[in-house]
């Protein structure tokens, strides 16, 4: 027990502080790794056994050392880069001296027979304080929804339409696709011109940022309150709230008589409970668990260096520990069909349809038809060929839906953000160019809201989605229209807004 905990005590500790964070999938995955960390263990027992010769209190002494090191190999070289005026090579060398020395240290009878006596204290400390976690926080998947009571005056037109809005991620806007890769989702819009869709142009993001943008969406407000400052707490506590089923534009649908059917990374990790579907909750995550522990070790450089690259036919393993996408249970690496979801458990309240796709984020693994690439290709995090692939699959997804429903259904199709085409440095002022804040913010936008609309509507997207939608269907100024953006640097555990309304509006003009 003394050496797997030796082994695995710092992914332990993240898995107890982070557990009122995490949600059960994340909470399953990081305990599969750290059971496969005791086999992993088992291993070294013997091979201590047979080869190495070490005594015991020695030999755990100096796994904990050695582990320690490895799992904080990235918080170590950055901040020695970083202390040493950012010198090439300086995180690396201090980390090979801390590591050569400790490990040396640790060999001492003087000092090991201490550390051995201090590993087993922290073992018992571990052990009360996961207890204590376990028993008293309430994870976000457990936490119980506010019921928020809304003015039954917003009475809806006589026929409440079923509503799909659908967010495929990091899609460009439709100009954008239309100059660089020739898809023009207008042809579509005239195809289907009894739906009466519509292309919105010069439509932004709010932050760039797929979990702030739909939190925005949901909450039809800016996620920091016009704050300039907000702590990693306050941000954790932000996300939090939007994976249960109590957004404000979910608890209003569901004042509304609405049945709520949910899917994909941000909107599938829900409650099933009355009047909420959690279609596919077991298969449409992005595993960034698992890899994110793998990425603050040694392991990264062989992904870095192209040691270790990313195909069509890359192991599941290999995926799990090294990537952020197309893991173990993830459905991008299958094909994609959407009326699979549209033919889930149906009812007779009108439906509200939340959809998250994430086969237009790079890196790509879907062709234009929807399946999975036959032959290995390199994956990139903007590929123009897996990008141009995934705009097909994705107008054949639009088509299926729109083949699938009624015309007098409300269809909203949009993205999060921009493409990776230019790299985000979420620690860089100087991407406050337009350039970069044109390709990164700019959004696709579709539907047919103006259907519905008494006053027709000329700018929809982004956190004014929901709100406007509303609007149009009680006939009423029920939620306000908001007209700010915001640009957003990460410095420490802060993340510091700043307004571009400005930098957005001449965009615009």
């Amino acid at each position: 027990m003394l050496t797997w905990f030796s082994i695995a005590y710092p992914v332990v500790e993240n898995l107890r502080s982070n557990l009122d964070i995490l949600f059960i999938s994340e909470i399953n995955q990081i305990i599969i790794f750290i059971l496969l960390l005791g086999i992993f263990s088992l291993l070294l027992i013997s091979l201590n056994n047979y080869f190495f010769k070490l005594l015991d209190k020695q030999f755990i002494a100096i796994t904990f050392v050695v582990f320690f090191l490895f799992w904080n190999y990235k918080n170590i070289t950055s901040e020695a880069y970083s202390y040493f005026n950012e010198r090439n090579l300086s995180g690396i060398s201090t980390y090979l001296i801390l590591f050569i020395l400790l490990t040396y240290l640790t060999s001492k009878k003087s000092i090991y027979q201490y550390l051995y006596r201090f590993i087993t204290v922290l073992f018992v400390i571990q052990i009360i304080f996961m207890s204590y976690t376990v028993l008293t926080v309430k994870t976000s998947l457990f936490e119980a929804s506010n019921n928020v009571a809304f003015k039954q005056g917003d009475k809806f037109l006589d026929n409440s339409p079923d509503i799909y809005f659908l967010i495929y991620d990091a899609v460009g806007s439709n100009e954008y696709n239309t100059k660089n890769f020739d898809i023009d989702f207008n042809k579509l819009a005239v195809q289907y011109e009894s739906f009466n869709l519509e292309i919105f142009d010069n439509q932004y993001s709010n932050y760039a940022s797929t979990i702030y943008q739909l939190s925005g969406i949901m909450e039809m407000e800016p996620i920091q309150k016009n704050n300039e400052l907000l702590d990693n707490s306050e941000v954790n506590s932000v996300l939090k709230k939007i994976y249960k089923n109590n957004t404000t534009v979910e608890k209003y649908f569901l004042e509304h008589g609405y049945a709520l059917y949910k899917y994909g990374l941000y909107f599938g990790r829900c409650n099933e409970e009355d009047n909420v579907n959690c279609i596919g909750r077991g298969v449409s995550q992005v595993n960034a668990v698992v890899s994110d522990i793998v990425d603050q070790t040694p392991l990264r450089l062989l992904k870095e260096k192209k040691i270790i690259k990313l195909t069509s036919s890359t192991s599941n393993i290999t995926k799990y520990l090294f990537y952020k996408t197309c893991g173990l249970i993830n459905q991008e690496c299958e094909g994609q069909d959407i009326t699979k979801i549209l033919n889930y458990e149906q009812t007779q309240e009108p439906k509200l349809y939340l959809l998250h796709f994430m086969f237009t984020h790079g890196p790509f693994y879907l062709d234009g038809l929807c399946g999975p690439y036959l032959s290995e290709i390199e994956m990139e995090n903007f590929n123009k060929t897996g990008y141009r692939d995934a705009l097909n699959c994705m107008n054949l997804e639009v088509k299926r839906l729109l083949d699938s429903i009624p015309s007098d259904s409300v269809v909203i199709i949009q993205s999060d953000h921009g493409p990776f085409e230019i790299t985000r440095d979420r620690s860089n002022l100087n991407q406050m160019n337009k350039e970069d804040i044109n390709s990164q913010y700019s959004i696709f936008s579709m539907s047919n809201i103006n259907k519905f609309c008494k006053e027709k509507v000329n700018s929809f997207g982004g956190m004014n989605s929901f709100s406007h939608l509303i609007n149009c269907l009680t006939n009423s100024n029920t939620f306000e229209i908001r007209e700010d953006h915001y640009y957003y640097l990460l410095e420490n555990d802060d993340h510091i807004f700043f307004n571009i309304n400005e930098i957005i509006n001449s965009l615009n003009n």
